[in-house]
């Protein structure tokens, strides 16, 4: 990701921390053990910024459910999952202010080997990787959901 300026790391960064998030999700019953997956996300009403970071880091922008309370605008989001998460969040790093703690936790948890089809993440592998997702939750619970 060095192919980028470092101002635009740094818009990105700001932008990231203002309306982004950070999650490790679990998209699969809680008997599977481990299968986590991470995600970032930026939801807007302006689709413009959101499609400058998708040709900057991929991932797609589609439009989110609006049904939060946010009015009759469209809500726009954008969204990277896994490895390029973690790819995006390496990136931004440095320039990372309010969601520095989230991004660290992130890549920690990118740190642990992901599970492969056939291939069972070891006890441990799977304790470490629900303590940072547990971690990550109260991180948002204390800071107000940021």
């Amino acid at each position: 990701m060095n192919r980028f300026k470092n101002e635009d790391l740094a818009w990105v960064a700001g932008f990231f921390d203002g309306e982004g998030s950070v999650a490790i999700g679990h998209p699969r019953p809680i008997e599977r053990p481990g299968w986590f997956s991470l995600q970032v996300r930026v939801s807007q009403i302006a689709k413009e910024p959101l499609t400058v970071l998708s040709a900057m880091f991929g991932g797609t922008v589609g439009v989110k459910d609006n049904s939060g309370g946010y009015g009759t605008r469209q809500i726009y989001q954008w969204s990277l999952t896994s490895t390029r998460a973690g790819e995006f969040l390496e990136a931004i790093l440095p320039y990372l202010i309010v969601k520095k703690a989230d991004a660290l936790l992130a890549l920690e948890f990118l740190a642990v080997r992901e599970p492969r089809r056939g291939v069972r993440l070891t006890e441990s592998e799977a304790a470490k990787r629900l303590a940072l997702r547990t971690t990550l939750m109260a991180l948002h619970q204390r800071e107000g959901l940021r």
